[in-house]
Formats: C-alpha cells, sequence, structure tokens
C-alpha cells in the first residue's frame, strides 16, 4: 500500500473525540482502568511536519533496543507497547492473532509495568519465563474480567527483569502517548506512524497491510 489516505481521516476523527474526552479518561485512569480510549497519528505542538516524522523515526529506530517478544517471522515490524493488566492491550491480542505469520509480519510486543500495582510483577513473570512468547500467550489466552485481568500470575522481579521494564518505560515515554497499547510501524511511503489505543478491526487490517516490507 502506497499511502495511508484510506486510514488516516479515521485516525484523525478518533483523535478529536480523544480530545474531547480527555477529562474522563483522566477520572478513570485514577481509578481502576487506565482507558486508552483514542487512536491517533502522533503528532507534537509546533513542530514542522519534516521535524515531527525525524522524532517519531527516533522513537521507532529505539524500540529494536526494548526488550520484546516476537510473534511471527519477517520484515514487517510492528512494534506494540502493551501492560499484561490492560483490557485494551488485550483487545489488540486478540484481533492480531490473524496476522501472525501472514505477509512477513512480525509484531514485537513490548512489556511495560505501568498500569496497575500487579503489571511490574506480571510483566517480570513473561520475560523471566523460560518461553516468553508462551508465558505472554498464556497471560493473553487465560485474561479475565476485573479484578483478574492478566493471566499469569506475578512474581517479584529480579534486578535484571526490572532493569529492562525500565527500560522499556523509558521508551515509552518518548511515544509521548498518555497510555497503552502504543503500536508503532513504517508504513511503505517510509512515514512513520504511532498509533494509541485499540484501533477498530477495519483500521487494524489497513495499518497493518501498508507496513513496509
Amino acid at each position: 500500500m502506497e499511502n495511508n489516505a484510506s486510514f488516516q481521516p479515521e485516525m484523525q476523527g478518533i483523535g478529536m473525540i480523544r480530545k474531547a474526552l480527555l477529562p474522563l479518561v483522566g477520572m478513570l485512569l485514577l481509578s481502576v482502568l487506565a482507558l486508552a480510549v483514542a487512536t491517533q497519528s502522533f503528532a507534537a505542538d509546533g513542530p514542522s511536519q519534516s521535524a515531527q516524522q525525524l522524532a517519531l523515526d527516533k522513537t521507532l529506530n529505539a524500540a529494536k533496543d526494548a526488550t520484546w517478544i516476537a510473534e511471527g517471522h519477517g520484515p514487517r515490524l510492528v512494534y506494540i507497547f502493551f501492560d499484561p493488566e490492560c483490557p485494551y492491550c488485550h483487545k489488540v491480542y486478540q484481533a492480531t492473532r490473524s496476522w501472525i505469520g501472514k505477509d512477513g509480519l512480525q509484531l514485537r510486543w513490548i512489556p511495560v509495568g505501568i498500569l496497575m500495582p500487579s503489571s511490574a510483577g506480571k510483566a517480570a513473570a513473561i520475560l523471566e519465563s523460560k518461553d516468553p512468547l508462551a508465558a505472554f500467550h498464556q497471560n493473553e489466552d487465560e485474561f479475565g474480567p476485573a479484578p483478574k485481568f492478566g493471566g499469569i500470575a506475578e512474581i517479584i522481579p529480579s534486578t535484571q527483569s526490572t532493569k529492562h521494564l525500565l527500560h522499556n518505560a523509558e521508551l515509552f515515554k518518548q511515544t509521548r502517548m498518555p497510555g497503552v497499547p502504543v503500536i508503532m510501524f513504517r508504513e511503505a511511503s517510509g512515514k512513520v506512524h504511532i498509533v494509541d489505543g485499540a484501533p477498530s478491526p477495519h483500521l487494524l487490517n489497513e495499518m497493518f497491510r501498508s507496513v513496509k516490507k
């Protein structure tokens, strides 16, 4: 796909809704859930479009040095920041199942432990597992309603996993997004997108079709 004209208007429209609902979201973030209710391309205030793209490119390149769990094989890379206790991250997980191993798409899931007191312990349990991908699947496949959420049991993070999670959290801050999930990719034209929230199935499909080979 040479450009993203088909899904860019939808992202902008949802971004307007997100701004209108921001006070409500802030209140809910302070309660039980962090609601990622919007999906939009990152846009900083002030810099030119080229400067914005340079910033986006830097953030996407930095994601390569994160500690991530890969699904699928191929050169078409998509990075996804997630919290193991995040219902909206779980929605993205469910929506991506049909894309695993399709058309050279590789999803790289970057765990952060920022949403709940149990988040870091569950993220550490995934990273410290003998098979992190299987542990990640367990957390998502056994995901439940409140107060359970992520299906894996939390542990006390080791020094190493704490270091990895802190680094991932610093990279997440570079996206300038208010919460998880955050999806990052480069489209065929070379343009970088950083999208927050759980996109609609249609929008997610359009995004993945546009990922650069």
